[in-house]
């Protein structure tokens, strides 16, 4: 197979049009921000470092547009975090799916069902690997302690398809302005870790620290932890500090 001609790309920042400069004319190429790698090339781009930064920019401006237009990420902490659909958006602008390997159930020891396990693969439209990741979903997050068995199973498919797509296109996300983590990584550990920086304010006092808590779910119309999704963590937090903050205004 002849080795593919070597082009040198330009692109407009401000409009994501790419410039073929190949023929010492330049030429405009339509762009609508999905650009298929050709077989030709090892990988997902062009060897050439300019090139690929100039076709994962175009790529990644075209991808904040949609995400921002159809709200496909969750603020966790003042940053933006995409969900599994804004990942598989900007694989499918790349040529690259997800395929489910396996899933597995999970028990505990009692022989009950604890959860499930899955492995999802990453692969170009040529059927190359180029990036997997396994995740899991179980019934000790407070989330999906009762939950039906298919549900927790379906979820591990969708944290492992998230995780399997970061791997190899996490870099572009991040050029697009969000952070490289998806949504669905954060299971219940947001909660955990809410909690544990509540704690940190309180100096240690877990009886307050729950107190506050609990106040500020029933403020915010939240009926427990398992209603709490990353996206109620900040507000949460801003009640509990303005709750402390009261308080030591009353001392």
């Amino acid at each position: 197979m002849a080795k593919p001609e070597e082009v040198l790309v330009e692109v407009d920042t401000g409009t994501g049009e790419i410039l073929n400069t190949g023929t010492g004319d330049i030429t405009v190429v339509p762009h609508d921000g999905f650009i298929t790698p050709t077989p030709e090339i090892v990988g997902l781009y062009p060897n050439d470092p300019l090139a690929m930064v100039a076709l994962a920019s175009a790529q990644a401006n075209e991808l904040s547009k949609i995400i921002d237009d159809r709200n496909l990420f969750t603020m966790i902490r003042r940053k933006k975090h995409v969900s599994v659909e804004g990942w598989t958006l900007l694989g499918s602008m790349l040529g690259v799916f997800p395929v489910v390997e396996w899933t597995h159930e999970l028990f505990d020891k009692d022989g009950d069902n604890d959860g499930w396990e899955a492995r999802v693969e990453a692969r170009n439209i040529q059927g190359q690997v180029v990036g997997a990741a396994e995740a899991e979903c179980r019934r000790t997050e407070s989330t999906w302690k009762s939950r039906e068995s298919f549900s927790l199973r379906s979820m591990a498919q969708t944290r492992a398809t998230s995780k399997a797509l970061r791997l190899p296109l996490g870099f572009i996300m991040s050029l697009a302005g969000y952070e490289a983590t998806p949504t669905e990584e954060f299971s219940t550990t947001h909660i955990v870790q809410a909690k544990t920086e509540v704690l940190a304010l309180l100096n240690g006092d877990k009886t307050t620290a729950k107190e506050l808590w609990d106040a500020a779910l029933e403020d915010l119309d939240l009926a427990s932890d398992e209603e709490v999704k990353p996206e109620h963590i900040e507000p949460i937090l801003t009640v509990i500090n303005e709750k402390i903050y009261l308080k030591e205004g009353e001392e």
